[in-house]
């Protein structure tokens, strides 16, 4: 398993589950959220877990419900 793929969620997990996924995975900050084939369909961060906190989200709060379903990629072609 490569160092991405331990920060992994699908849309289907829960908030406490983001929140272990990033507490284990420090060094990248962030969550992503993907489908069964890998395609990226957002990310998390400690950030979004605050605001859905805040919002009065609990922690089996699916993750689809707190993502940012439009984060800004970049590939190695962007150079």
């Amino acid at each position: 398993m490569n160092g991405w793929e331990k920060s992994t969620l699908y849309l289907t997990d829960t908030m406490g589950k983001a929140v272990k996924v990033l507490e284990e995975n420090r060094v990248l900050g962030i969550a992503l959220v993907i489908d069964k084939h890998r395609k990226l369909l957002g990310t998390v961060t400690d950030g979004d877990i605050r605001r859905a906190i805040i919002g009065h989200c609990g922690m089996e709060t699916p993750v689809e419900q707190l993502m940012n379903n439009s984060p800004v990629v970049v590939t190695a072609r962007d150079g």
